[in-house]
């Protein structure tokens, strides 16, 4: 990703994952390192103007505190979480996208944040996290979604399901946006 006029990258090193950002020709450090991303990875970044994202599967430490859980947030200055952040029982966040001025698109692993179900796909408003319809099924373990693409306010995604919502759909389905705003209700499958 490019943040601030640098190229970004996640890299594993060792048990945690760093970003590290292209100094000349050498990589070096991007953030304050005492955030942790614990014993995962960074899978993927989107920025928006001063605003950089991660997803992945990791619990984000900063001195002992939790500031983000499957993702998180970089001002430029300080990290932070993302609502109640994405649970899963497995891996974490496979992919995010912005959703122009509206918010941010996640895919992956995930089933809940918080106490909200969000079946592999959700959206953050900015304060709390949203399914997006019922989300992703599949008959068998391992269903997910694996990368996302916007469109003219729809929302395709890829991955490992057979069921969009309720509709039967291999592999890819379409979640089209009705309103100016994102919630629940305003996504109808295509």
């Amino acid at each position: 990703a490019v943040y601030r006029g640098e190229l970004i990258a996640a890299y594993r090193p060792s048990s945690a994952s760093l970003l590290v950002r292209l100094a000349g020709n050498q990589w070096e450090p991007m953030t304050d390192q005492s955030v942790l991303f614990g014993l995962g990875d960074i899978t993927t970044i989107a920025v928006d103007g001063v605003t950089l994202y991660v997803g992945g599967s990791f619990r984000a430490t900063q001195g002992g505190n939790l500031v983000g859980e499957q993702v998180a947030r970089w001002n430029g200055t300080s990290w932070s979480g993302l609502g109640d952040g994405l649970q899963s029982s497995f891996f974490g966040v496979e992919d995010l996208i912005l959703a122009g001025n509206r918010g941010l698109v996640a895919t992956g692993w995930f089933d809940s944040s918080g106490d909200t179900r969000v079946e592999k796909l959700a959206y953050y408003d900015g304060t709390r996290w949203y399914p997006l319809g019922p989300g992703l099924h599949n008959d068998v373990v391992g269903d997910t979604g694996r990368t996302l693409f916007m469109d003219n306010g729809t929302v395709y995604v890829g991955g490992i399901f057979d069921q969009a919502g309720n509709v039967w759909s291999e592999n890819i389905g379409a979640f089209t946006l009705k309103t100016e705003t994102i919630l629940e209700s305003d996504f109808e499958i295509d």
